[in-house]
């Protein structure tokens, strides 16, 4: 089997390379931002981070480029309070992750109006999930059924019942029952230091473990949310307080599975 790496790079486009680092297959697209994913019938489900209101948000997209669906959220996100809304870098509805599930519908989770919306094979809305939290500067109110927002890294990955999201006020990681509608696990962080507290990411592994990721730092939680791991990559040290390296970590099993959307 040969292993190749799928990555986007913000304003540029969609880059895929094999392990002696060379371009196999790239997309140029001025709207690529955070996720990117392969899917098993050969598309990509990628998303448009920095979109204005009435932009794509998110698609599902071939290889050259056609979109099979796309997703802009305005029949979704409709009421007044969503008109002339802007995040800190300036996008609408700002989609930070795509996870396609096993039925073929796709999860997209719209960070600053705190909602993972559920998609069908062609791109219809079939079911939203809010979260509760405050209105900020940077994210609008809602009501839901989990205390949180601005969400992060959600999955609903292996158990697709359950869904595991970084939220913010409160800051935690959390593993949320959607059918019977509470917690099964937090975590907090409070015993890591500061940049490391400010988790991005969260993969569930097959062993209970969850593999994180902060700006700086990967590491693994066991099933008591004790740290077994970490890995931090050296930094250029003129520039270390603002550098972000890494955006999203996955683990790939001795028998070829990935854990992490």
């Amino acid at each position: 089997m040969i292993w190749t790496i799928l990555f986007c790079v913000r304003g540029r486009g969609f880059y895929e390379v094999n392990r002696d680092h060379e371009i196999v297959w790239s997309l140029a697209d001025l709207r690529a931002s955070h996720d990117i994913d392969p899917l098993e019938n050969g598309n990509l489900l990628v998303t448009y981070t920095w979109a204005k209101k009435g932009g794509v948000l998110a698609a599902e997209i071939t290889r050259d480029g056609t979109p099979v669906w796309t997703f802009d959220g305005l029949s979704l996100f409709s009421d007044s309070k969503y008109d002339g809304f802007q995040d800190e870098i300036g996008a609408w509805a700002h989609v930070n992750g795509a996870e396609r599930l096993s039925s073929g519908h796709t999860v997209l989770t719209v960070r600053n109006f705190n909602a993972l919306v559920e998609v069908s094979e062609v791109g219809e809305v079939v079911d939203i999930f809010w979260l509760d939290a405050q209105k900020s500067k940077t994210t609008l109110g809602s009501k839901g059924l989990l205390r949180g927002g601005r969400p992060h890294g959600a999955t609903r990955k292996p158990n697709e019942d359950h869904l595991t999201v970084i939220t913010r006020s409160p800051h935690r990681a959390v593993e949320y029952d959607l059918l019977e509608n509470r917690v099964l696990r937090a975590w907090w962080g409070l015993d890591l230091r500061g940049a490391q507290r400010k988790v991005r990411d969260v993969a569930p592994l097959p062993n209970e473990h969850w593999l994180m990721r902060s700006p700086s730092t990967l590491f693994e939680l066991d099933a008591n949310n004790r740290m077994v791991w970490q890995y931090s990559p050296p930094l250029d040290p003129s520039d270390e307080r603002d550098s972000i390296p890494l955006f999203k970590a996955m683990f790939r099993a001795p028998e070829g599975i990935v854990y992490g959307n």
